[in-house]
């Protein structure tokens, strides 16, 4: 259990409404709260099976190293889909997007789940670099879709591994995921292993066929017909297992989990 459980803002600036921490004065990318805003869940997440699957098997890498974590931060929440997994095998939850309607859509689907698993969430708006807790606050960190789905600089994502570096207690993990071609995976480990994380497993969705056929079935006449296909997740599971027969190029997300020293 990390030293200082559980984690404590670092910044009176921010306040509680609605049960959402969220800061009186610092401004973040509004382009994912105008996504939001208009669409509660605005890239379908849950009703598509290749990413019911990916939030599956992330897990899946991170409970290997980390099965039960007395305090996890989720970077990136969206609207909930992999926070009402977490929230399963957790006691202390902490969710975090930079759009607060993304929050408040994550708090509405996972409270009645984190009651059901007897866990404690709380709800940030908030982002790395810049989070509001102390240091060493978590033994379990996940950043998905963030380091290069965020738009950050070079700079950026240095700054961000280090602020969640910070953040991570001692002995902890980072669970790290991001959709990236095969030709840049190279760049994304070497990313990490720039940071003072120690990277202990790597991992290849082998996803792309399935984005394939997602696409191909978006194009088609009868494309309703191919929509509870496409939705499912065992379908994408399938695919997984085919594409690693074919390897690394096969896949369109990287996983890592790293660990701090």
């Amino acid at each position: 259990m990390p030293q200082n459980y559980p984690a404590t803002s670092l910044s009176d600036n921010f306040l509680l409404t609605g049960g959402i921490y969220h800061s009186q004065n610092q401004a973040y990318n509004d382009w994912f709260e105008k996504q939001y805003s208009r669409n509660e869940e605005p890239w379908n997440y849950s009703h598509r099976g290749g990413e019911i699957f990916r939030h599956k098997f992330t897990i899946q890498q991170l409970r290997e190293f980390c099965p039960h974590p007395c305090a996890l931060l989720e970077l990136g929440c969206g609207s909930g889909l992999m926070t009402a997994k977490l929230a399963s095998f957790t006691s202390k939850l902490y969710a975090a997007d930079v759009s607060l309607s993304a929050v408040k859509a994550c708090k509405q689907k996972c409270d009645p789940v984190a009651r059901k698993h007897n866990c404690e969430i709380e709800y940030y708006v908030t982002t790395t670099p810049g989070l509001p807790f102390n240091d060493g606050s978590f033994d379990t960190v996940t950043l998905c879709d963030g380091l290069l789905g965020w738009w950050f600089t070079e700079e950026q994502k240095q700054a961000a591994l280090k602020d969640t570096y910070r953040a991570l207690q001692k002995g902890g993990y980072i669970i790290l995921t991001d959709y990236t071609t095969a030709d840049h995976f190279a760049d994304y480990i070497k990313l990490v292993n720039q940071s003072a994380f120690k990277i202990v497993k790597i991992t290849y969705l082998h996803d792309r066929p399935w984005y394939l056929l997602e696409s191909l079935a978006k194009k088609l006449p009868f494309k309703s017909l191919l929509k509870p296909i496409v939705a499912s997740p065992h379908l994408a599971k399938l695919l997984h297992y085919s594409g690693r027969i074919i390897g690394p190029t096969s896949s369109r997300h990287i996983i890592i989990v790293a660990r701090k020293e």
